[in-house]
């Protein structure tokens, strides 16, 4: 662990989702006192390898296996801990003035994903409900995640909603909330989750008319069989490699018919290919531009890696 750029060395005791959590409430509690808007990102470790769960959380799960109670048990602590931040929350009042986003970062990791490196993973647990792909793949299985939001203001409790979203949505989200303005005019990736909601609360809408993009550089076989790159919009979903038309095994997922990517529909939809296989290539480009330093005005900015190693699976023409 490292705080404020250095290694933290003070002894640590109980389980990590703990610690993370007290370093948060304090960071809250200094911010409130001083009257002062704040804004925190916390990253729990949990359930993510290595998998150790403490007693308290062990005992809870005796009954079952060894690995299986490690999962749970962490599981576990970092539910707590998610309630105990929501709890300081209302008792410091600032209940109806704050948002509270909680998301998972992709689909679980398999027993033997690692299996072929020459790894095992035996407390790697999680179900994906028998969506297609775990994590690593841009299948459902990988990509598709539970998300929560506590936000009183706006959203009625035990509002479900249905359309698409993403965590590059958080950011254009509160930049429309607080009317805030960007010091220049960078692209920003994502769009404001505000309309979509607000949609959703009065008419139940499920359209999103802006897609996502997603990307990820594995072996074919780590993704399980996943092309490397991803758009969603609305109801469909293309999976592409961005290669020749004879190579490129482009997918296309009506995703309300079929969620778990069993059909491909891209002869019944080639115009929705074609668009969404466009926005791949404009985003790409954009990623690219940015990787270079174009959208921060610094001409002496060098990517720590080149783009070809960044994106090694890119064709010639692609990345010249």
């Amino acid at each position: 662990y490292f705080h404020n750029g250095s290694e933290y060395t003070n002894e640590i005791s109980g389980c990590d989702s703990q610690f993370i959590m007290d370093h948060t409430i304090e960071f809250i509690d200094r911010a409130v006192e001083a009257g002062t808007p704040f804004f925190t990102t916390v990253w729990f470790h949990a359930p993510h390898t290595p998998v150790e769960a403490g007693p308290e959380f062990l005992a809870m799960y005796e009954e079952y296996p060894d690995d299986y109670a490690h999962f749970y048990g962490v599981i576990t602590a970092m539910d707590r801990q998610v309630g105990r931040l929501n709890q300081r929350i209302k008792e410091l009042g600032i209940e109806n003035d704050t948002i509270l986003f909680f998301c998972s970062d992709n689909g679980p990791e398999g027993v033997d994903d690692h299996a072929s490196r020459g790894g095992w993973m035996p407390r790697s647990r999680g179900s994906t409900g028998g969506l297609r792909g775990r994590k690593r793949s841009l299948y459902n299985g990988g990509v598709a995640v539970p998300a929560l939001v506590k936000w009183p203001s706006r959203v009625p409790g035990g509002s479900r909603f249905a359309f698409p979203a993403s965590t590059l949505d958080y950011l254009p989200t509160l930049i429309d909330q607080w009317q805030w303005r960007m010091p220049d005019d960078r692209p920003i990736d994502g769009v404001s989750l505000i309309p979509l909601i607000d949609d959703a609360v009065a008419h139940g809408s499920t359209l999103r008319r802006d897609a996502i993009p997603y990307r990820f550089v594995e072996s074919r076989e780590a993704m399980f069989g996943s092309p490397t790159f991803a758009a969603i919009e609305d109801r469909f979903k293309l999976l592409t490699n961005l290669g020749s038309e004879s190579t490129d095994e482009r997918q296309l997922f009506d995703l309300v018919a079929d969620p778990f990517e069993r059909d491909n529909v891209i002869d019944l939809y080639p115009h929705v290919a074609e668009r969404l296989q466009r926005f791949i290539e404009r985003k790409m480009e954009s990623f690219r531009e940015s990787h270079f330093g174009a959208d921060y005005g610094d001409v002496g900015w060098e990517p720590v890696v080149t783009f070809q190693e960044r994106h090694q699976t890119w064709t010639n023409a692609t990345i010249q």
